[in-house]
């Protein structure tokens, strides 16, 4: 709706936080933007390798290296040869899956690094 409001798609960024991750993921699959961008917190997996080919634009992973559901994007970008720019941040609290239950820096600093960079 924002794009189609006219907003600059390089003025876009969906975030999305374990399950909502793997949909900012769907969404940047679906709108084929190389300007948008995302950022994933704990929320690749298995389950986002089966769009990577139809990745576009600029994706932020983080997560916690303590979370078990290891949710790394690694094999997700690896498989996303479009992308314009992609990063993964991995964070060493031993908080787990709890890296987005609030607002910390281990997050929010990269992320507002990655949507000033563009």
């Amino acid at each position: 709706k924002l794009l189609q409001a006219g907003v600059p798609p390089s003025q876009v960024t969906v975030v999305g936080a374990s399950k909502g991750g793997f949909l900012a993921l769907a969404t940047a699959a679906e709108l084929q933007e190389d300007a948008v961008s995302c950022v994933v917190l704990a929320g690749c997996g298995s389950s986002t390798e089966a769009f990577a080919s139809r990745l576009r634009g600029r994706i932020l992973s983080v997560y916690d290296a303590s979370d078990r559901f290891r949710p790394s994007c690694e094999t997700t970008f690896a498989g996303a040869p479009k992308l314009r720019d992609k990063r993964e941040v991995v964070g060493r609290k031993d908080v787990a899956h709890g890296l987005l239950y609030r607002p910390r820096a281990d997050w929010l600093d990269p992320l507002v690094e990655w949507t000033a960079r563009r």
